[in-house]
C-alpha cells in the first residue's frame, strides 16, 4: 500500500512523505520549484523565443482584448455590409422590374394605337386620296390644285356630264365608304388618342354627314348641288400618317429598351 502510495505522490508532483517529516529538505524543494517556474517565465519574456506574430507585433500580447474588439468589430462591419449590398441589390432589381412592367405597359398602348386606330386610318386615308387624285388625273390630266377646281367648276356646271356620273360613283361606291370607315375607327377608338383631340376630325365628320346627306338627294336624282359645303379636310391625312410614323418609332425604342432591361 505505501508504495502504491508513494508513486500516487510522485506522478502528481508533490514532495514525498518522508519530506513533510523533514521541513529543511521541503522548503529547499519548493525553492527550486519556484526557481524553475520563474526561470521558465524568463525564458517566454525572451524575445527570442517568440513566434513570428509576437516578433513583428510587440504589442500583442499587452493588447490583445483591444485586437479581439478590433476583429469583431470587422466582423460586424462586415455582415452589416453585407446586408446593405443584399438591400441594395433587392432594390436594384425592384426598380428594374418596376421598368420593365412601365415598359411593357407602354409597348401594350402603342401597339394597341398602331392595330386599331392609326394603322387603319392612314392606310384608308392615303387610299382614298390616291383614288380622288386618280379621278382628277384621268379627266383633267394633272393633279394640280388649279386643275382639281377647274373640273370641280365643270361637274357643277355640268351635272348630267360624263365627268358628274364618274365623280358620284367614285363617291358613293368608294370615297364615301371608305371615309365612314374612318369616322367609325376613329369614334370607336378616341381613348387611343395621344394629346387633345385634333380639330381636323370635327371638319371630317362635318363632310362625311354632308356626303351622306348628298347622297340621298342623288339617290332621287336631285343633282342641284354636287358638293358638300364642308370640303374634305386634307389635314386628316397628314395627321394620320404623322401619328403613324411617331408610333412606330416609339414602338421600336421601347423594344429597345425592354432588350435592354430584361435580357
Amino acid at each position: 500500500f505505501m508504495s502504491w502510495v508513494r508513486a500516487l505522490v510522485r506522478h502528481v508532483g508533490f514532495p514525498p512523505a518522508s519530506s513533510y517529516l523533514r521541513p529543511r529538505r521541503c522548503v529547499v524543494q519548493l525553492a527550486k520549484r519556484r526557481f524553475s517556474s520563474v526561470h521558465s517565465q524568463s525564458n517566454f519574456d525572451d524575445p527570442k523565443n517568440w513566434t513570428i506574430v509576437a516578433r513583428h507585433f510587440p504589442s500583442w500580447r499587452e493588447h490583445a482584448g483591444l485586437a479581439i474588439l478590433l476583429i469583431g468589430g470587422l466582423n460586424g462591419l462586415l455582415v452589416i455590409s453585407g446586408f446593405g449590398i443584399t438591400w441594395l441589390s433587392t432594390l436594384k432589381r425592384y426598380q428594374l422590374d418596376l421598368q420593365a412592367e412601365r415598359l411593357k405597359s407602354d409597348l401594350e398602348r402603342t401597339n394597341q394605337q398602331l392595330e386599331a386606330l392609326f394603322g387603319p386610318l392612314s392606310a384608308i386615308t392615303h387610299a382614298t386620296e390616291v383614288g380622288f387624285q386618280s379621278f382628277i388625273a384621268e379627266h383633267r390630266g394633272g393633279v394640280r390644285t388649279s386643275e382639281q377646281l377647274d373640273l370641280e367648276e365643270y361637274i357643277r356646271s355640268h351635272p348630267h356630264s360624263r365627268e358628274s356620273k364618274r365623280y358620284r360613283q367614285l363617291i358613293s361606291c368608294t370615297l364615301q365608304p371608305l371615309n365612314r370607315r374612318c369616322m367609325e375607327i376613329v369614334l370607336s377608338h378616341t381613348h387611343l388618342i395621344d394629346g387633345q383631340f385634333p380639330e381636323c376630325l370635327y371638319h371630317f365628320y362635318s363632310h362625311v354627314i354632308e356626303m351622306d346627306s348628298l347622297l340621298e338627294r342623288w339617290a332621287h336624282q336631285d343633282l342641284a348641288v354636287l358638293f358638300p359645303r364642308t370640303q374634305y379636310p386634307v389635314e386628316v391625312n397628314l395627321w394620320a400618317w404623322q401619328e403613324f410614323e411617331r408610333l412606330r418609332e416609339k414602338q421600336s425604342a421601347l423594344l429597345s429598351a425592354l432588350e435592354k432591361a430584361d435580357p
